[in-house]
């Protein structure tokens, strides 16, 4: 047998970033150098005892793309080893310190891909549950030259796809964990493979933070059968119901902007006190249209979510309605009770609800303004009022107010520190339209599990999205410190605490989704920043 010397230790300079400067010393028994003859077979006999991991790296290094055919790898090897003159670390002290990131890295990829609220320590799979998945059910489907790895949540199974069908390998292996005693008791996700790689600067406690996707290769997650994170329907019920007396309270909040008839309203409330029956219609006329504007708005926005859904046959839970102080409603959250097959289910389903409930907005308030346009003076003395620093907080809601009513929400030059008290009186749907276009832009805001967040996902990516969602939460919070409104920061404190975890994974995640829908989410996404970005 054959030793390798280790010429020196391992030193900063000794790797470069790529790992291909090497140079290995090989010696009999004796401690003599091996000739150049037996240089090529020793090598073959070390490739075939090597870990996967270290025939890898030295195969990547020589550029040998046929990883079974060690006889050809080892010459290479030989000649690539003649042509080099830079010293080699200890191999065993690489894959150690290989490990060591992997392992981390590969937990934080596990943390990506399945949220912490939807990973169940108790229910993971057992190592003979992995192995049976192994063994069993991706026979003759998917090669895994590299052992399991045990990571957060379960395992990950990396390897090749035999047939190089992802939608023919996926449909086998469901049919046959149908068929299986592992029914109900795993849940499987294709991942995209990935590798780590060190860097040149790096001591054994000092690891790169690079994780890199390769186009060959991907990996199998396996890990409990119920990824579904837990819904209190008592909590979300009451939250819906505070959504709804907020939207109530909402739809009066325009009309009381009103002083002549928050003073009607006033002299009304003593004489009721005083047993006289006094009639509040004047009040009720203008709050229940608005009310039910942004309701049915919201409704739109949720159909689109159910229509989606059943196209796909996907399982979704009731939506839960989520409060706000200024809109009546921040939007709703819309959870899976299943994971997508795929991130083309995912995204049909997230992007399905903002372009229903944006569509309906904007015809509401198209509505709202032609209606406006054309009612008498009686009418508009009647009609509940909105700020101009209000209606100028979206482009897009104030160029079309501008189409109907030109030149209503232009403000003199010196006139913008009281903007805020120049009122303009609009139809209730116009009011509940342009709250409604607001609401739905918010929704495609990339983060987290909102609608925006999930397409983000579907387009580019967990760990883009990751980035994205990181930045956007900033931008968030910038915005929420400059609103005079308050809005933004409402919708920081709900996308925080409630929808700040990624979606849970699809069972597919390696096959992309087509260039139209990227092009459609991505125009979406800017719509709804043209939505939310002030005059």
């Amino acid at each position: 047998a054959a030793a390798i010397e280790v010429v020196e230790s391992m030193t900063k300079d000794a790797l470069d970033d790529d790992l291909t400067e090497i140079k290995i010393v090989l010696k009999d028994d004796d401690g003599k150098p091996l000739s150049e003859e037996k240089i090529p077979q020793v090598l073959e006999e070390l490739l075939d005892e090597a870990t996967p991991f270290m025939k890898g790296l030295v195969l990547d290094t020589i550029g040998v793309t046929n990883s079974t055919n060690t006889s050809t790898a080892a010459i290479e090897l030989s000649n690539f080893l003649k042509a080099n003159d830079v010293n080699l670390a200890d191999l065993d002290k690489i894959e150690e310190q290989y490990n060591k990131l992997a392992g981390t890295k590969m937990n934080q990829m596990a943390e990506i891909f399945l949220p912490e609220s939807a990973r169940d320590e108790y229910e993971e799979p057992s190592e003979e549950q992995l192995l049976l998945f192994r063994d069993e059910i991706l026979d003759g489907l998917y090669s895994t030259p590299d052992a399991p790895r045990k990571v957060l949540g379960g395992y990950f199974l990396r390897g090749t796809d035999i047939k190089g069908n992802t939608t023919e390998l996926l449909r086998i292996m469901n049919e046959r964990l149908e068929a299986s005693s592992l029914k109900d008791k795993i849940s499987v996700y294709y991942l995209p493979g990935f590798y780590f790689q060190l860097g040149a600067d790096e001591t054994e406690d000092e690891f790169d933070d690079r994780v890199e996707f390769e186009d060959e290769g991907t990996v199998f997650y396996v890990t409990s059968s119920n990824v579904v994170p837990d819904r209190n329907p008592i909590f979300r019920s009451l939250i819906s119901l505070m959504a709804i007396g907020s939207c109530w309270a909402t739809s009066f909040a325009p009309i009381m902007a009103d002083d002549s008839i928050r003073d009607a309203m006033g002299k009304q409330l003593d004489l009721l006190n005083t047993g006289i029956d006094v009639d509040f219609s004047y009040v009720t006329d203008q709050s229940i249209p608005l009310f039910f504007a942004l309701l049915g708005i919201q409704a739109a926005h949720e159909l689109g979510h159910k229509v989606a859904a059943s196209t796909n046959k996907m399982e979704i839970a009731f939506p839960t309605l989520l409060p706000s102080p200024f809109l009546g409603i921040t939007g709703a959250i819309t959870g899976l009770k299943k994971p997508p097959k795929t991130n083309t289910e995912l995204f049909d389903f997230a992007i399905a609800g903002p372009l229903a409930g944006m569509a309906c907005s904007v015809l509401t308030l198209c509505v709202g303004l032609f209606l406006t346009s054309h009612a008498d003076a009686a009418a508009i003395a009647s009609f509940p009022q909105l700020g101009l620093g209000f209606l100028r907080q979206s482009q897009l809601g104030g160029a079309v107010i501008e189409q109907f009513l030109p030149n209503s929400l232009f403000v003199p030059s010196g006139a913008e520190s009281i903007m805020n008290e120049l009122k303009l009186s609009l139809h209730p749907l116009a009011i509940g339209g342009y709250m409604g276009m607001f609401i739905n832009a918010m929704s495609l805001f990339p983060y987290g599990r909102t609608d925006g967040g999930r397409i983000s996902t579907a387009i580019s990516g967990r760990g883009l999205t990751t980035v994205i969602g990181n930045i956007a939460i900033l931008s968030l919070m910038l915005g929420a410190f400059l609103d005079d409104y308050r809005v933004f920061l409402v919708y920081l404190f709900t996308y925080y605490f409630f929808q700040g975890e990624l979606e849970i994974p699809a069972e597919n995640e390696v096959d992309d989704i087509s260039d139209d829908r990227k092009i459609l989410g991505i125009a979406a996404i800017c719509v709804g920043l043209a939505t939310i970005l002030p005059m």
